[in-house]
């Protein structure tokens, strides 16, 4: 028997202790990981992944009816029909774990094996699960799956009884162990009421407590829960006389020159001193500090003048006062001034003061030269004041949030308030600016949609300067781009000369925005001038899509090929193909066009690569799980002959024929090919054969196939997300530091002409290396190392630019021989080897270019990308390898929750371990308000806004209530102001609540709670639906509730399923039919249907929402007709009405 260190063998004790405590009212057995996988995956006939390895009940019979290989040692004497098998901590854990929380990890799982035990006992029927889950609400119930599915719970996951017996043995462990987790867990249960209703019929908690856990042993007590942190250590440093002397000296020289943040810090400081005369004087330095910057701060965020409204009400004096002694006097505790989270937050609120009282100047060099002397070298800073107000405040509501103790909610509740204030200050200041520039350009609304179109630019790109501190031609470019305000083509030579209105706009932001904007460098520019003749004039377009982009397509396409699927071919044996033939060049040209012109044939395409997927997945995936899981399969694979055939035979010769492929195919290897083959395959039959092998067989099934799980369903696709994301942090970080020391050398405060001269040497030599590492990372170094833009069109530029490759070099070297030999050579060596990379970042920004332009606008209204990282409504919610934000970032809360739920309080060990998982909530956290706060933009922007600009909109002010979110919905309330100041009916002042939920991998919408919108006339109705019309497409809704019920019969029910509508009739839930929900499917979709259930076709033009298209122009009609005084607004839809059915009948039959 191995030996134990002291603790763990202490714990040992303990683990014997807790078991043989639950033996005596339950058949507990604590086992290892590998017998309980073991049992699982025999009694549950799984193969590969064991879900659920933490605890499982099982019948006594049937465990003794299994195999188990002696792994396994039963309670004697014990007369229950039921034992629940729990796994036992390892040697690792019951090092870490103290006995409080031994006791727990046991007894959660004890009981959560318990209420399996109950329910199985229970034996729901399928109608029985199905109405509980109609209780529970489809889509929440869909949100348990994903998240049981997430932490490997589920053994079924298309099962709804084992996913509604697994949701409820976590819910009642959370509920009884760790409530605090229940909001992380399960972020979509709004209403608990409901679910504690649904599970208290299936499961007496009270009774499972009192019958099968013992009266000894209760849930452990915690030290701290998911919401704080573990208190710091007290003490406060004391401070002997000469320090204290000092601490006033330096406060007070700090407060001479107005630096009341430090001179508080002193001051708080030497109040620890032991003297009384110097305590007093501390005393005073800090009360005069803390006023005077108190003061400041609400000069800084005072509200504008009258008129511009819209800010929070100011935060007083006294309230500033408070929270900046309670970061004095918290910093003062810390062993450094400035280095504790208390001392950086009041240190940024300082600055924050010094940018208002002296915003200081720009030394701008650069800037005066290539003006040609028209703006001066020395520019006041006054554009940018109040954007380094809002930097120094952001930053000081983040060192806010990492302070331990009580004051935290307070501090941050009023740092972060603060921060809103000053981003509206910002956004008052200058979107005046940025709206006066679009029109100065050209940049024209010609109708209502445009006019909306132009106000979401503006605020995209005030969105922009708030979170990046700045702006560049490249952000309007895409923010252009994406909108759907676009430049009218070419007009002529004139304009091709002078800039077009984005090169216009590039110049005139660079003067209003001085200091914030920064203009494009020339090879941008050029581009620009350059793209703008294929794209911006229609003789450029014609050529570009009937010529230039099928041809060259066909080759990159067909070079591609040749680098992907030429070496495997030759490394197996096989003739090289030559992919790029005359018939193979004009096939895949002749292809291209096809998808360039034609929707019949994008469709046709898509239907294709679909259908080869399902027929991979059919041969590769679902035949054979079909087949190995099947009783009679299973029950042949588990006879000792087969078993010893499948080892013993089949693995050893795959492998030797992998051996016989590897080695080189030529006549005079034949015989050592075959050599190689026979020698492997006795070799791996006689090892597979021997008690190694079966261990080995052991090991691969207990650990390789969980690797591969996680591989497969985490790791993968986080991989190939943080490619994408790498390199955009990676050049959105390069931005951030070149804009950084930019600032460092152009901004200055102080008035020295000595250290101004200085500053615009520095900027000016800055100038040129920042433009040098800007062109050589952005078009040469990015695109090269960046596999999602390298493949295949940098690899095919190496290969056609390979034989101009010693021509290239000695060009270069003569250009660069200024720098010398050594230099200049290895310098063109570098730029020649990189040159190729050019062309795949001229793909990419070509692309953006192209929709630049009226011409190239889609005539129907497109979706929108407004999330955080340009997300549209289905990349947050619906689950892909790009897409599913929401889902993955409540996924990773979880996770970060149950981190902390585990930290183990008292070991400075532990302690780290808690403030680090704290940490981490509290990012996710964060990065869940940031899509919150997109969706609320989303929102004001998309819907509200034409409700509030049309002049027949009577009933009132539209405006965002609250908006929720979790893993697979959002609820989004609107209310409606009641502006005619006389008594107004309930339901025109009850709130209305928007949801949109990804069910089935569909993105479907409802007016869950209908509030004014039901009291709202014919006239007002039309401008509520064409608004609400718009905005669902503008969200890529693929189905809307409120049409599915009207085209279905009143008598019955249905649900959204996976791509599919399920609908049944009655409370037996047995007769049941399923609708395909496919957009490319014939216009009539016919049921499937199981039990006398009589139910007709469904038109999908008027079921899917996605296949009702608007027009762009029949939106801007429309519009036009609201905003006249008089006449008839045209509804946009043709099919059902998306309002509730109190309207349908009334408004538009």
């Amino acid at each position: 028997m191995s030996t134990i260190p002291g603790a763990a063998a202490a714990q040992e004790m303990d683990l014997a202790r807790i078991e043989e405590q639950l033996c005596g009212v339950a058949d507990v057995v604590l086992v290892d990981r590998r017998s309980l996988r073991h049992v699982i995956r025999q009694h549950r006939a799984a193969s590969g992944v064991v879900p659920h390895g933490r605890c499982y009940a099982i019948r006594r019979a049937e465990l003794e009816s299994l195999d188990t290989q002696g792994l396994l040692r039963l309670p004697s004497g014990s007369e229950r029909a039921w034992v629940l098998l729990v796994l036992r901590p390892s040697q690792r854990e019951l090092r870490r774990l103290s006995p409080a929380q031994l006791h727990e990890r046991v007894l959660r799982a004890a009981f959560h094996a318990s209420v399996h035990r109950a329910l199985e006992l229970r034996a729901l029927s399928p109608g029985a699960v199905r109405a509980r889950v109609e209780r529970i609400g489809r889509t929440e119930f869909e949100e348990i799956r994903a998240t049981l599915a997430q932490d490997d719970l589920l053994l079924s996951e298309d099962d709804d009884r084992e996913v509604y017996v697994e949701f409820c043995a976590v819910y009642l462990e959370l509920s009884w162990f760790a409530p605090e987790l229940l909001e992380a867990t399960f972020p979509g249960l709004s209403d608990l009421a409901v679910i504690e209703e649904v599970v208290a019929r299936d499961v007496d908690v009270e009774e499972l407590l009192a019958l099968e856990m013992p009266a000894s042993i209760g849930p452990a007590s915690r030290a701290h829960g998911a919401g704080s942190l573990p208190p710091p250590r007290p003490g406060e440093p004391g401070v002997g006389s000469g320090e204290a002397r000092s601490l006033l000296i330096e406060g007070e020289r700090a407060a001479r020159r107005r630096d009341f943040g430090w001179a508080a810090l002193f001051g708080a400081r030497a109040v620890g001193a032991a003297d009384g005369e110097l305590r007093e004087q501390a005393l005073a330095l800090l009360d005069e500090a803390l006023r005077t910057l108190a003061g400041q701060l609400c000069v800084a965020l005072r509200r504008p003048p009258a008129g511009e409204g819209g800010l929070d009400a100011p935060t007083s004096a006294e309230a500033w006062r408070a929270v900046l002694s309670k970061l004095a006097l918290g910093a003062a505790r810390a062993p450094s001034l400035a280095g504790s989270a208390e001392g950086k937050a009041l240190l940024c609120l300082q600055r924050a003061t010094a940018a208002h009282e002296r915003p200081g100047v720009i030394v701008d060099v650069p800037s005066w030269i290539l003006s040609w002397g028209r703006r001066a070298v020395v520019r006041p800073r006054a554009d940018t004041r109040e954007l380094q107000i809002l930097g120094h405040l952001q930053r000081a509501a983040e060192h806010g949030e990492r302070i331990r103790g009580v004051e935290r909610t307070e501090v941050t509740s009023l740092l972060q308030g603060a921060a809103r204030r000053a981003e509206d200050k910002v956004r008052l200041a200058l979107r005046p600016k940025i709206a006066g520039v679009l029109r100065q350009v050209g940049l024209s609304a010609r109708s209502g949609p445009e006019q909306q179109a132009r106000h979401q630019l503006v605020e995209e790109l005030l969105d922009r300067i708030i979170e990046q501190k700045h702006l560049s031609l490249s952000q309007l470019r895409d923010a252009i781009s994406r909108n759907e305000i676009k430049l009218p083509d070419l007009s002529g030579r004139e304009e091709l000369r002078r800039g077009d209105p984005l090169l216009l706009a590039d110049a005139h932001l660079d003067v209003a925005l001085d200091g914030i904007y920064r203009r494009g460098d020339v090879y941008l520019r050029v581009l620009q001038k350059l793209s703008s003749l294929p794209f911006g004039t229609r003789l450029g377009r014609i050529l570009a899509l009937y010529f230039a982009f099928p041809l060259v397509g066909a080759f990159v396409v067909l070079e591609g090929f040749r680098y992907l699927l030429g070496p495997p071919l030759t490394w197996v044996g096989l003739p090289a193909v030559d992919f790029l033939t005359w018939t193979s060049f004009w096939a895949t040209a002749s292809v291209i066009f096809c998808l360039l012109h034609s929707e019949e044939c994008r469709v046709l395409a898509r239907q294709f690569l679909e259908g080869i997927g399902v027929v991979f997945a059919w041969i590769f995936f679902r035949i054979p799980r079909a087949l190995l899981t099947r009783p009679t399969v299973q029950q042949l694979l588990a006879r000792p002959a087969v078993r010893s055939l499948i080892r013993c035979g089949l693995i050893p010769a795959a492998l030797a024929a992998l051996a016989y492929l590897c080695l080189p195919l030529d006549e005079e290897g034949t015989l050592v090919q075959a050599l190689a083959a026979l020698v492997t395959f006795a070799s791996f039959s006689a090892l597979l054969a021997s008690p190694v092998g079966w261990w080995l067989e052991n090991v691969a099934i207990d650990h390789l196939a969980p690797t591969w799980h996680s591989l497969s369903r985490t790791w993968i696709p986080q991989m190939l997300r943080l490619v994408g994301g790498t390199f955009h942090r990676l050049m959105d970080g390069l931005e951030r530091g070149l804009s950084r020391i930019d600032d460092v050398l152009r901004f200055r405060r102080s008035e020295s002409k000595a250290l101004l001269v200085a500053a615009g040497i520095a900027g000016t030599l800055w100038a040129v290396v920042g433009y040098v590492i800007r062109l050589y990372v952005t078009l040469l170094v990015e695109p090269e190392i960046n596999p999602l833009k390298h493949f295949p069109v940098v690899t095919v530029a190496h290969k056609v630019l390979l034989p101009f490759t010693p021509d290239l070099l000695r060009a270069f070297d003569r250009a660069l021989s200024v720098f010398g030999d050594l230099v200049g050579g290895a310098v063109a060596g570098v730029t020649v080897f990189l040159l190729p990379s050019v062309f795949g970042f001229l793909v990419w920004e070509l692309k953006e270019n192209y929709r630049l332009y009226r011409a190239t606008r889609s005539p129907y209204v497109p979706s929108a990308r407004f999330g955080p990282r340009g997300e549209t409504m289905q990349g947050l919610l619906v689950v892909g390898v790009h897409s599913g934000t929401l889902p993955k970032l409540y996924e990773r809360l979880r996770r970060a929750a149950q981190r902390y739920d585990v930290a183990a309080p008292g070991s400075r060990r532990a302690r780290r371990e808690a403030v680090a998982a704290d940490l981490e909530l509290r990012r996710f956290r964060k990065r869940l308000e940031a899509v919150e706060r997109s969706l609320r933009h989303f929102v004001q922007r998309e819907l509200v806004y034409p409700l509030s600009t049309s002049p027949r909109w009577t009933p009132g002010r539209v405006t965002i209530g609250r908006i929720e979110s979790s893993s697979n919905r959002v609820r989004i309330q609107l209310r409606c102001a009641d502006q005619g100041g006389g008594a107004a009916a309930p339901d025109a002042l009850a709130p209305c609540e928007l949801t949109l939920e990804q069910l089935g991998g569909l993105l479907v919408a409802s007016l869950s709670e209908p509030g004014f919108v039901a009291a709202l006339d014919a006239e007002e109705s039309v401008l509520f639906e064409n608004a609400l019309a718009v905005f669902y497409h503008r969200a890529q809704v693929e189905l809307v509730r409120e049409q599915v019920e009207s085209e279905l019969p009143d008598t019955v029910r249905y649900q959204v399923a996976e791509r599919e509508l399920v609908v049944w009739s009655g409370d037996d839930y047995e007769r049941v039919a399923t609708y395909p929900l496919v957009a490319h499917r014939p216009r009539a979709l016919r049921p499937r249907v199981q039990g006398a259930l009589q139910l007709p076709a469904l038109d999908s033009e008027r079921v899917l929402y996605s296949r009702q298209r608007i027009l762009w122009s029949a939106w801007e009609d429309a519009w036009a007709a609201a905003a006249a005084g008089n006449g008839r607004v045209p509804r946009l839809l043709l099919g059902p009405s998306l309002l509730p059915v109190v309207h349908r009948d009334e408004t538009f039959t």
